[in-house]
């Protein structure tokens, strides 16, 4: 199994994601976002226009990382 993710230009190493948070709206009305905290204190602010969406990539997130 892969052990990368791409999502939103990023190319992720599955093995140094340590933290996703749960959606929840962004500031000034930008869409939803989450975030994934890796390795070496990296914070990644993932946005999206609508929470189905960014509830859509962070599940396959999840599943990418429960598959590795």
């Amino acid at each position: 199994m892969s052990n990368i993710h791409e999502i939103q230009g990023y190319v992720l190493t599955l093995d140094k994601i340590i933290h996703l948070t749960r959606v929840f709206e962004a500031n000034k009305q930008e869409g939803s976002q989450f975030n994934v905290r890796m390795m070496d204190n990296v914070l990644l602010n993932l946005k999206f226009e609508d929470r189905a969406t960014a509830s859509l990539h962070r599940g396959l997130l999840v599943e990418a990382l429960e598959k590795s």
